[in-house]
C-alpha cells in the first residue's frame, strides 16, 4: 500500500512537472533501451545482469543545464533444470528517476554532459519451482545515479544517445528485511526528440 501511495505521488509529480513546462523551448523527449550489471556479489547470479528500457522528457533550466525525469524498468529472468527439477527466477525493478544534465560542449553536432539524479525504486522478484510460484515485493527505495551522456545529432531536432552511469541503490525484501544491493553499472542508448 505505502509503495503504491508513494509511486502514485511521484508519478503526478513529474506530470505535473512535465505539464507545466511541456511549452517550454528546448523541451525533449527522450527513449531507450537499458542494460545494467549489478555490482554486488550476494546478487545470484543468475541475475547480475538485467534489460529494460526508459522513457521521460527533460527541458532547457538554465543555459548548458537541462532538468527531467525518467520512468525505467529493467528485469532479469533464468530458467535451469537440475536432476529433474526446473527453477525459474525472475527480478524486476522500476525506477522514477529526476535527472539534471549539464552540457560540456553546448551548440555542437556532438555532445557530452555530465548526468545524475534521485531515483524512487520499487520491484518484485519471484521464483517458480516446477510450477510452484512465490512472489516477492521489493521495498521501495531511494536512490541515486551519476554518470555522463554522449549525444550526436541526427537532425536539429533528433539526437542519437548514449548514457553510461553507476547507480547506487539498496532496498530489501518486504516482509523479511533482508538487503538487497542493486548498486550497479547501466549503459543505455536511445533518441532524443526536441520540441
Amino acid at each position: 500500500m505505502r509503495k503504491s501511495l508513494i509511486s502514485s505521488l511521484l508519478f503526478c509529480v513529474l506530470m505535473v512537472f512535465f505539464a507545466v513546462n511541456v511549452s517550454a523551448q528546448d523541451f525533449e523527449v527522450t527513449a531507450g533501451p537499458v542494460f545494467t550489471v549489478f555490482m554486488d556479489a550476494e546478487v545470484e547470479e543468475e541475475h547480475n545482469t538485467a534489460f529494460g528500457f526508459y522513457v521521460g522528457g527533460k527541458y532547457e533550466a538554465l543555459e548548458d543545464l537541462k532538468i527531467g525525469g525518467q520512468f525505467e524498468r529493467f528485469s532479469s529472468s533464468e530458467t535451469e533444470t537440475e536432476e529433474g527439477v526446473t527453477t525459474t527466477g525472475t527480478l524486476t525493478v522500476n525506477g522514477i528517476v529526476g535527472l539534471a544534465s549539464y552540457d560540456l560542449l553546448p551548440d555542437e553536432d556532438i555532445g557530452l554532459s555530465l548526468k545524475g539524479g534521485p531515483g524512487f525504486y520499487f520491484g518484485s522478484s519471484s521464483a517458480e519451482v516446477n510450477g510452484f510460484k512465490m512472489s516477492f515485493d521489493l521495498e521501495g527505495a531511494l536512490g541515486f545515479k551519476g554518470g555522463c551522456g554522449f549525444s550526436y545529432a541526427i537532425t536539429p531536432d533528433l539526437d542519437a544517445t548514449g548514457n553510461g552511469f553507476y547507480r547506487f541503490l539498496r532496498t530489501s525484501v518486504e516482509g523479511f528485511g533482508e538487503e538487497v544491493n542493486l548498486s550497479g553499472i547501466e549503459v543505455s542508448a536511445g533518441i532524443d526528440y526536441s520540441f
